[in-house]
């Protein structure tokens, strides 16, 4: 097995990759990268072993800070489709079941309560 090395060519305007795979070279743009990442993403999707359903508390993952996001309702499908935008990876869309609203929903919620209740806490009072 052969391994695969990348890097920017040209740090300053970042708008080459060279790859090296073994003795092979080729030089990507960014549409060809982005390209890339979209053939890859539904490939591996159909590969074996599938990717874990599971968090893997050991992995380093690579996280997005205040991603740009966008909720739409598709008439075609009972529920939403979520969209987020991740800098390297672009968007990502998720068709999200009315049940899992829900759960999503009561999620988000206890987590956004403990915030609530420590803020008013802490909040100067005129």
């Amino acid at each position: 097995m052969h391994s695969i090395e990348m890097k920017i060519l040209d740090s300053s305007s970042a708008v080459a990759l060279l790859v090296t795979l073994g003795e092979y070279k080729v030089v990507l743009d960014t549409r060809d990268v982005d390209q890339l990442i979209d053939q890859l993403s539904l490939l591996r999707g159909e590969m074996l072993p599938k990717t874990s359903a599971h968090l893997a508390h050991s992995h380093q993952y690579v996280i997005e800070m205040d991603p740009r996001w966008k909720l739409v309702k598709n008439p075609l499908f009972d529920g939403l489709v979520m969209l987020l935008r991740h800098s390297g990876l672009g968007w990502s869309c998720f068709a999200i079941p009315d049940h899992s609203i829900a759960r999503m929903l009561d999620a988000i919620t206890k987590f956004i309560e403990p915030a609530r209740t420590a803020d008013s806490k802490y909040s100067l009072k005129n």
